[in-house]
């Protein structure tokens, strides 16, 4: 992937219909009494983390076991026991960047890419099930997580990226009304995490490196032991904290900056909250070089399209406050979720504001919108003069490098095109 940061932007866009494939919400099972004989794995990948470094994981039911790597036996190691509402074990290891094979109970894994002509990003994906907003988590069209990421991993890509937001079971529902309701578990729980995220996840896992980034749902109070038993990268704290530091993540020569926003406020901010981001804005700053990439659930700027009824532009509380003066320069774009909806934004260079990406149109319930392109005075965001695009159904955006063009496709969930952008020229 080429740096962006000095390349003119030129923007087409189209829009197609969706189409929504068949798929199955994935129902829970209790555990059989038979006691196995060796270690069970349920899930197993594996995901880059601080410095570019590449890890894998599994879930598993007993002991950890013997990973496999370059024909090397290397024992896991625990990341997380069973305790309470979790009852399976997590186990990691390191895998080099230039191992050649990796397994685990003679599953490959996978090992770091050679290229990043291909990336799939997801984003905002569980099912919504919190007091009167429920989906139906049984019906692909209503919930089509598991079919949009078949379609992004259709492309083969060597990296995927998810942009944070795991779990929306947080609530129970109606048996009667949602007959799959009946015997599920809700919020921070392995059953939930499985329903939510690992049982259509699974067949992905495993055929691609992974870069999880960590969503409002994943906080302290809400999903966050589950986060940080799972997915988060880095070693697993001793307790869960909402605050963690921003890291640098090269990966083949693209540099990615991981920062944790999950706790900023939306409509509201607090001294708090100001101190650690204003802090964490800083270590971004020092941090970047041109052409760096911002990876963030919590965009620094978005917009939410319902024209006629609502229109407006948002930038959080605590970004607001604490980002002005010290988002880098250098960065070529932020790539972020959480409005339920594909966006594009587009600044004046002497806005502030780099290039905004948000995905966060992979499953979960979307926000009110229209599709289409439009201008910053629709939004009431000045700065925004070039151009606002406005994906308002399921998908996901797919990143791929032709020569010396950057092509970056908003798809729908059977993976047709609906937007597409284009940076720099042809060699």
């Amino acid at each position: 992937m080429q740096p962006m940061a000095t390349r003119r932007l030129a923007i087409t866009a189209c829009i197609a219909g969706a189409m929504w494939l068949a798929m199955g919400f994935i129902p829970q099972t209790e555990a059989q009494d038979a006691t196995p004989v060796s270690p069970t794995v349920l899930n197993h990948w594996t995901q880059f983390g601080p410095d570019g470094g590449l890890t894998a994981r599994a879930r598993v039911n007993g002991d950890c076991p013997t990973a496999v790597i370059d024909d090397e036996p290397l024992p896991m190691i625990v990341r997380a026991k069973p305790s309470g509402e979790f009852t399976d074990t997590v186990c990691e290891i390191p895998v080099p960047l230039d191992a050649k094979r990796a397994s685990i109970n003679g599953e490959d894994l996978a090992l770091a890419p050679t290229s990043l002509a291909t990336v799939s990003i997801i984003g905002d994906t569980g099912c919504r099930v919190w007091k009167e907003r429920v989906q139906d988590c049984s019906d692909p069209a209503v919930w089509p997580y598991k079919q949009v990421l078949d379609s992004a991993m259709a492309i083969s890509p060597n990296l995927l990226i998810h942009v944070g937001d795991y779990i929306y079971l947080e609530d129970a529902c109606d048996p009667a009304t949602f007959a799959w309701c009946k015997g599920m578990t809700f919020g921070d729980t392995t059953k939930t995490w499985e329903a939510d995220f690992f049982s259509p996840s699974a067949a992905a896992l495993p055929q691609v490196p992974w870069v999880f980034l960590r969503g409002n749902h994943e906080l302290c109070d809400r999903e966050g032991q589950g986060w940080f038993r799972y997915l988060a990268p880095g070693s697993m704290p001793e307790t869960c904290t909402d605050f963690t530091d921003p890291f640098l993540m090269p990966i083949l020569g693209q540099r990615f900056i991981v920062m944790d926003t999950a706790a900023v406020g939306d409509t509201k901010t607090t001294p708090e909250l100001n101190t650690e981001f204003a802090s964490q804005f800083l270590e971004v700053r020092a941090i970047a070089e041109p052409g760096d990439w911002l990876l963030t659930h919590k965009p620094i700027a978005g917009g939410l399209l319902d024209l006629g009824k609502g229109e407006q532009f948002v930038t959080y509380a605590t970004i607001r406050e604490t980002a002005d003066g010290r988002l880098p320069e250098e960065l070529a774009a932020v790539i972020s979720g959480h409005i339920h909806l594909g966006q594009v934004l587009q600044f004046e260079e002497t806005s502030g504001y780099p290039l905004q990406i948000i995905v966060g149109n992979s499953g979960t319930a979307l926000d009110k919108g229209v599709n289409g392109v439009f201008t910053g005075e629709v939004l009431g965001a000045p700065g925004l003069v070039q151009h606002a695009i406005n994906v308002a159904e399921f998908g996901w955006l797919s990143v791929e490098q032709d020569g010396g063009q950057i092509i970056a496709t908003f798809r729908d969930a059977t993976g047709a095109p609906v937007t597409t952008m284009y940076a720099g020229s042809p060699k």
